[in-house]
């Protein structure tokens, strides 16, 4: 539906999408302030209004999706490129601890040794 001839409609129309009560609406279009609660309810039952009405919404509705993939798509970028880097990271340590007992694994293994000198096999815990 294109723009109402009616520039006053239009403008009523424009504010109640934006959240504005009905009389405030109304009152905003220009209309005088006698009777406007019951003027504005008038208006929003003709059929051109609420036409116009549903189609700014749903205009609105299309803008503010778009407007959310953009923001998710440029965040799920930034993650990527964290990721990304975290993996260069991690890849360069392995590098760097190839020669160390499961270094490029990146699970650095020691050799835990007693006051004795022995290995400790391992370490258990009693519940």
């Amino acid at each position: 539906m294109p723009v109402l001839k009616n520039q006053r409609h239009e403008v009523f129309c424009r504010a109640v999408c934006s959240n504005c009560a009905p009389a405030e609406a109304y009152e905003r279009a220009g209309f005088s302030g006698k009777g406007t609660h019951a003027s504005a309810s008038r208006l929003l039952r003709n059929a051109q209004i609420c036409a116009r009405i549903a189609e700014l919404q749903q205009q609105s509705a299309k803008v503010f999706v778009v407007g959310q993939i953009r923001e998710r798509t440029y965040r799920v970028a930034v993650l990527e490129d964290v990721l990304r880097r975290m993996v260069g990271l991690m890849d360069a340590r392995a590098i760097d601890l190839a020669d160390v007992p499961g270094g490029s694994t990146g699970l650095l293994v020691r050799q835990l040794k007693s006051f004795e000198g022995n290995i400790v096999p391992s370490l258990s815990v009693e519940l």
